[in-house]
């Protein structure tokens, strides 16, 4: 039997060019701790973030970005990791497969892999980056490979550029640095329409009197050459990333990254046609709202569905129907369940903030929060949420900001013993602060 828990809330100073606050949770002892759940850790001193899953031959593959962590390791680009596993559980770590080539379109990043088969050929889409000034300037490219684990780019390689669409907002001057999205691709076999057919973020030429973000469409007949499809208006939001595709029974179920008020970060809808329109948007059943980036993998093997929160989360897909829904691979836990309770933006910030995200470490070592010895058991993305429900083992935890989507000056400092404000710059450069709470909420079991 779990006692009761507590949460009591200490604060640190950290120099990291400059002063950042970290703030420490420590949550009672128990009599009973059992792992969390399945999922794929991150490498040292980074974090993962945007990946794809495969299987091939009984063997799992998973390709993920991943970005340096605060204080951590020193690469000031992101690469794509490869991770196989035989039983979902068990991960090896194969190494970097992909990164930036000097003088190419992807020069200064490699963002958001997705991997299909074309006959005995794998290929490797991705989001291709360059840097001009202060706009990450973002393409769709590719990789070959016969073996998942050495891949080949031709100098040229990229297959989709979003100034070809007539309704993506294309702009390389955009003083806020918005105007080359491009990213994010989710390529797969359209069967319905015997062809090849690509998911990518972009943004809107104007809407709101603004440019946010939508998934828009492209088809291809040999996965080289690409059209344009048409914009999934229910995605448009100020974000609208990450997302995905299965089809099942005769319809099209459409995930993406989707961070707003009273919402989890996963949404789906779904049509018969990529080309209709698609259902309201809802929440992911049986994801929580810190995770993010999803990607399932239906009909070989393990109906998978995976999230990125404090690495790569594994589930199995237990409904694919009017309400969606996801559950642990199988593994039982009972764990503190935290609230962090976080006030809505007000409404005189909109659309000038996007999302604040802030690292969930356990404390693994001394009393100072330390990147290479404390463990990330979770990224957070608040800001837009009344509330963020954590599940948390016993421990001492740390809380680590990061910079908003437009860069915090002042990130997270102490207002109060379980309160705390988060100032930062917003788009139009009007100064906000955010004030959140830590709180327990007792105990929590799952199976």
């Amino acid at each position: 039997m779990l006692r009761r828990y507590t949460v009591l809330a200490l604060t640190s100073l950290l120099l990291i060019g400059g002063v950042t606050t970290v703030v420490l949770i420590r949550t009672a002892e128990a009599q009973e701790t059992v792992p969390v759940t399945e999922r794929i850790p991150n490498p040292p001193q980074e974090r993962l973030k945007d990946f794809a899953i495969v299987e091939n031959q009984g063997v799992w593959h998973v390709f993920a970005m991943s970005v340096c962590l605060p204080g951590g390791c020193t690469r000031p680009y992101s690469v794509i990791w490869h991770y196989v596993s035989k039983d979902l559980v068990s991960w090896e770590n194969l190494g970097v497969v992909v990164a930036p080539r000097a003088g190419t379109m992807d020069a200064g990043d490699v963002w958001a892999p997705s991997v299909v088969r074309v006959g005995a050929e794998w290929r490797m889409y991705y989001t291709a980056v360059v840097y001009s000034g202060g706009t990450p300037i973002q393409r769709i490219a590719v990789a070959t490979s016969t073996d998942l684990s050495t891949w080949t780019r031709a100098t040229d390689n990229v297959v989709l550029e979003c100034d070809t669409l007539s309704w993506a907002y294309w702009n390389l001057e955009d003083a806020n640095g918005i105007g080359g999205d491009c990213r994010d691709p989710y390529v797969f076999w359209d069967a319905g329409q015997n062809r090849w057919a690509m998911t990518v973020s972009t943004r809107m030429t104007t809407q709101w009197g603004e440019h946010p973000m939508v998934i828009g469409t492209a088809w291809s007949e040999d996965g080289i050459v690409w059209h344009e499809g048409v914009k999934l208006s229910v995605t448009v939001g100020w974000t609208a990333e990450s997302s995905h595709v299965v089809f099942q029974d005769g319809q099209y179920y459409v995930f993406w990254t989707k961070c707003a008020a009273n919402q989890t970060c996963v949404q789906w809808a779904r049509a018969s046609s990529l080309d209709a329109t698609l259902t309201a948007p809802q929440n992911m059943r049986g994801t929580e709202t810190w995770e993010y980036a999803s990607e399932a993998l239906m009909g070989q093997g393990e109906p998978l569905f995976l999230t990125v929160g404090a690495g790569i989360h594994i589930r199995r897909m237990a409904t694919l129907d009017d309400a969606p829904q996801v559950i642990p691979l199988g593994l039982s836990f009972v764990s503190l369940h935290t609230v962090i309770e976080v006030p809505d933006l007000p409404a005189s910030l909109w659309p000038g903030v996007f999302n604040i995200h802030f690292d969930l470490y356990k404390n693994m070592g001394d009393a100072s929060w330390n990147p290479a010895e404390d463990q990330l058991v979770s990224t957070i993305v608040s800001g837009v949420h009344g509330q963020l429900s954590l599940k948390l083992p016993p421990g001492t935890y740390w809380i680590v900001p990061l910079a908003s989507d437009f860069a915090a000056d002042q990130p997270l400092a102490p207002y109060s013993p379980t309160e705390y404000t988060y100032s930062f710059q917003t788009h139009w450069d009007e100064t906000a602060a955010l004030t959140w709470t830590a709180r327990p909420a007792g105990r929590d079991t799952d199976a």
